[in-house]
């Protein structure tokens, strides 16, 4: 008999933020943070890069952010996610891997790295999801997906995604709310 692999339960509103934030830039890579109580159950995420996706000073000062805006709550950084530019990609990047590692050193845990199939998010089977933690591959649910899915369809083509932020759209204004990204919450 063989070990089954280990799961990790993704919130509608998680799957949300994540099919928003590649509806607004579908044609870059973006990178955001999974956020959760422990590593089998991601509540939220917070949308990072579209721009800055190289593990730099900019990227650097959005995950202390990130931690100092977590500490308030019993929340952590759990992971990232990655959705690629290119359709081809079967994994994180190296530096989405190299972030993964960071967020690991930061929290003193093993951090999943979720490659998200940007092309394959709003489609009726769960396909678009593939993660590891520690090398191991994680099995990924999400809760109701295709009442979830339908949902989304629905809002992606009215424009909800429109009202997403990231850390990048933040430093280029300052008054949008990117680590809780509110107006997306209360859809």
């Amino acid at each position: 008999m063989g070990r089954e692999a280990p799961t990790a339960t993704l919130s509608r509103l998680a799957y949300q933020k994540i099919v928003y934030h590649a509806a607004k830039y579908p044609s870059a890579t973006i990178v955001g943070v999974l956020v959760g109580a422990d590593e089998s159950s991601v509540d939220d995420v917070i949308p990072l890069t579209h721009h800055w996706h190289t593990l730099s000073p900019m990227t650097e000062a959005g995950l202390a952010m990130i931690e100092a805006h977590l500490t308030a709550s019993r929340k952590q950084m759990v992971g990232v996610y990655e959705v690629p530019e290119r359709l081809d990609a079967t994994e994180v990047s190296s530096t989405t891997s190299a972030l993964a590692k960071k967020i690991g050193e930061r929290t003193s845990r093993t951090p999943i790295a979720l490659m998200v199939r940007g092309d394959a998010l709003l489609e009726s089977k769960l396909d678009s999801l593939r993660a590891q933690r520690d090398g191991k591959t994680v099995t990924v649910q999400v809760p109701s997906y295709d009442t979830l899915v339908s949902t989304l369809t629905e809002h992606v083509h009215q424009g909800a995604w429109k009202s997403l932020a990231d850390w990048d759209d933040h430093l280029e204004n300052t008054q949008l709310d990117w680590l809780e990204n509110a107006a997306i919450s209360a859809l």
